[in-house]
């Protein structure tokens, strides 16, 4: 009997061993299974963090880049407007007083008038088509000629052709409105001959003393210097009706 209890402790005893043995063994593999688990979310969570690092890096660069733009956009917007392209011809230099400025070859193909179309011209409609300070000083002008590629206009004295040399651009103007093409004028004095168109303007009718008269406004600068050389204005009217005598009244 006491060898049969022996044995029955025995086998209980080896029951419980290999009751815990087994527990053990079961713990063991679900602390591995935990432990690959724990492994498992690891590896997720780095990879995560990675696709995090990418994604702010990428936000970085594009963020430098929008920094890129707008700095450009200032940059323009700062930048001084470009200068004017520079002329690529040279003006002209300025013509003498007495020369044309736009002289016509004697082989250009441009039609000068003749002389009796400037005239014409001149006494129709040209005088009017000046301004007021040159139509009176070309008031005592006439077309002699055309010849050298210009029409040539005689005035009576040389301090007369002096002045109206200033405002010869005023004449060539109004020819080349009136011709459609350009005609150049060179000035000469003729005091051979009284310029024709010079006419002595009416008297006006004075009434009685009630009557108001006004003056008219000279300007001084239409005045032109007498030429020395013309004589006197007896001189000048013997020497237009020849045979005429001075008669003293006394």
């Amino acid at each position: 009997d006491q060898l049969h209890h022996g044995r029955e402790m025995d086998r209980r005893v080896l029951d419980s061993i290999l009751r815990t043995q087994t527990q053990i063994m079961t713990a063991q593999n679900d602390l591995t299974q935990h432990l690959n688990t724990t492994i498992q979310t690891q590896e997720s969570m780095r990879h995560r963090i990675l696709q995090t690092r990418q994604t702010q890096h990428l936000m970085q660069h594009y963020i430098y880049q929008m920094q890129q733009t707008q700095q450009m956009q200032r940059d323009m917007q700062l930048m001084p407007p470009p200068p004017p392209p520079e002329p690529t011809s040279q003006q002209s230099p300025e013509p003498a007083p007495t020369e044309s400025s736009s002289k016509v070859e004697p082989g250009s193909q441009v039609s000068l008038p003749t002389r009796d179309d400037l005239v014409l011209a001149w006494g129709e409609d040209l005088m009017d088509m000046l301004p007021k300070k040159a139509r009176a000083r070309f008031s005592a002008a006439r077309f002699v000629a055309v010849q050298d590629g210009s029409a040539v206009m005689a005035l009576p004295n040389e301090p007369h052709r002096r002045r109206c040399a200033e405002l010869v651009a005023e004449v060539e103007s109004a020819l080349a409105a009136r011709f459609g093409v350009p005609v150049p004028v060179t000035l000469t004095v003729d005091d051979t001959q009284v310029p024709p168109g010079r006419r002595a303007s009416p008297a006006k009718p004075v009434s009685g003393g009630s009557a108001d008269v006004s003056d008219e406004a000279i300007d001084p600068d239409e005045l032109v210097d007498a030429d020395e050389s013309d004589g006197s204005a007896v001189e000048k009217l013997t020497q237009a009706f020849p045979g005429a005598s001075l008669v003293d009244p006394t």
